[in-house]
């Protein structure tokens, strides 16, 4: 026996440096998972990473917002993905009019103008939206206009009512009908 190294550490050496001993039927099977797991997973992890991959696919569409048959004088338009969450806004200008380059796909409609009312909190909020959640966001367009009373249900997408279809063709219109 060697001075120093107890006996089990001695016939671990043994094991590990003897190569005629055939390998036991768990270090085969461990081999055999690691060689069957392992490229799917490398593959996985090389393709399945690209960010563009997962980019939603964006198209414009332009109209006028009206309430009551007249243009909302200002305020946000919200076209949320149904699919995906992807979520894109626009400024409403002070004739009603709106551009978006919104995600291609079935989605839900918001329209808010509170921000244009300076007795509100939400004319302040609109301060603070400035880059929120993406660091390389410049500041929000300002937002102009007059304000008008709008039923609340506009103010999300989950109870406005609102829905559109955006496809991939380039310049649609889709005017936006706001009711008491």
């Amino acid at each position: 026996m060697h001075r120093g190294i107890s006996a089990p550490r001695v016939r671990m050496l043994r094991v590990v440096a003897n190569p005629g001993r055939q390998p036991s039927r768990r270090r085969l099977a461990s081999g055999m998972m690691i060689g069957i797991v392992l490229p799917p997973c490398l593959w996985l992890l090389v393709c399945g990473c690209d960010s563009k991959s997962r980019a939603p696919v964006h198209a414009e569409v332009s109209g006028q917002v009206l309430f009551d048959n007249n243009p909302l004088t200002g305020g946000r338009v919200t076209f949320v993905a149904v699919n995906g969450g992807f979520s894109e806004s626009a400024v409403i200008d002070p004739k009603g009019n709106y551009k978006i380059m919104a995600p291609v796909g079935d989605v839900r409609i918001s329209v808010d103008n509170r921000m244009l009312n300076m007795n509100t909190v939400g004319s302040r909020m609109e301060v603070a939206k400035k880059g929120a959640g993406r660091p390389e966001a410049g500041a929000p367009t300002p937002v102009q206009g007059t304000y008008v009373q709008i039923p609340k249900k506009y103010h999300s997408p989950d109870t406005s009512e609102l829905t559109y279809t955006v496809t991939k063709e380039a310049n649609q219109t889709h005017n936006i009908e706001l009711k008491r």
